[in-house]
């Protein structure tokens, strides 16, 4: 199954057994959610996230900084100050951090942040874009699993988003 010309990404392949669906917001919110998910296990789930409204300035100008830098983890006050960008994923009463990092993905530099919800028995994996090349834009990939399935998908997500193809204004918006 291909997705293909969403948002950032031309085109991303999953495994022939995996469906796709789109959930949107209601009709005063530009926000969208598109799902992919295996036939078999719908709680496994990549989701492809656009909010539909942009972040205050601030906020975008320390994301796009932040790409801009070299890959590397970040520490305790760097995730605070991106608190806008990963919105939920700072919230330490609903987040289990355990990993915080930027690198490239497909040659094109994303946030990473993994952890595993605290109300849910959910595990996550979510890659935060500058859509626009200001920060401000951000589209979000965010892999969830149950705890106890995510090491069974988490090897073919991974290798899927490794060989996607980000759209041509993507490359042209994203750090070299």
């Amino acid at each position: 199954m291909d997705i293909c010309h969403h948002g950032q990404i031309k085109k991303l392949s999953l495994p022939d057994h995996w469906l796709a669906k789109t959930q949107s917001g209601s009709a005063d919110t530009l926000r969208s959610v598109s799902i992919a998910y295996p036939a078999d296990r719908p709680g496994v789930q990549l989701r492809f996230i656009w909010r539909g409204s942009r972040l205050p300035s601030g906020a975008g100008e320390r994301f796009h900084a932040l790409l801009s830098q070299p890959p590397k983890e970040l520490d305790s006050e760097e995730i605070q100050s991106l608190a806008p960008v990963i919105v939920d994923l700072a919230d330490e009463e609903v987040f289990c951090l355990e990993k915080a990092l930027t690198l490239d993905l497909s040659l094109r530099r994303v946030l990473q942040i993994e952890g595993i919800w605290k109300h849910d028995p959910f595990v996550s994996r979510s890659y935060f874009i500058d859509a626009d090349g200001t920060g401000c834009l951000v589209q979000e990939i965010a892999f969830f699993a149950p705890q106890d399935e995510y090491a069974r998908y988490v090897g073919t997500v991974q290798e899927a988003l490794e060989a996607m193809e980000w759209s041509e204004q993507a490359a042209a918006a994203g750090p070299a």
